[in-house]
């Protein structure tokens, strides 16, 4: 099953019904997502959590996550449950040349993540070039904090 957000979360979103008793797979795709706000946040832990109490056995997949929603996985407690794994997300980047902030989508599966990455593999996650000047421009965000979204899912499945 696939559902997709786009938009605000806010106090004005409509969530999609809860997904039939025998789904087990499901990929939510959050990349027309432009605000989340402090109501939205509410709404959308209660419509998560829903999922998980009525599903246990559900895995759901978030799909193209934008810095907005990233900073909520990694700020609010118990934004994701432990059946909800980010699959791919965007990184920030910011270019001093053109003061132009260019997103770029990180898939859990990149080799710049693996545990003995090569420093060119790493380096390739800190530089990228600026979509409007083509000049590099530098990953706007602390980097390793930001990438343990990716492990929330082991983490909230240990918890579990």
């Amino acid at each position: 099953i696939q559902f997709g957000f786009s938009g605000a979360i806010d106090e004005n979103s409509i969530f999609p019904e809860l997904p039939p008793r025998n789904m087990r797979k499901a990929q939510l795709d959050l990349a027309r997502v432009d605000s989340v706000n402090s109501f939205g946040v509410r709404l959308w832990m209660r419509w998560i959590w829903a999922i998980e109490k009525q599903h246990p056995e559900t895995l759901i997949d978030l799909e193209n996550c934008p810095h907005v929603f990233v900073k909520q996985i990694l700020v609010v407690a118990n934004f994701t449950p432990a059946c909800v794994r980010v699959k791919s997300m965007s990184l920030p980047y910011y270019c001093e040349s053109c003061d132009e902030v260019t997103e770029f989508t990180i898939r859990d599966s990149d080799p710049a993540l693996k545990a003995g990455s090569s420093a060119e593999a790493a380096f390739s996650l800190n530089k990228k070039p600026c979509a409007k000047c083509k000049k590099m421009s530098d990953v706007d965000v602390d980097l390793p904090h930001y990438l343990k979204a990716f492990e929330k899912f082991s983490e909230n499945k240990l918890q579990a």
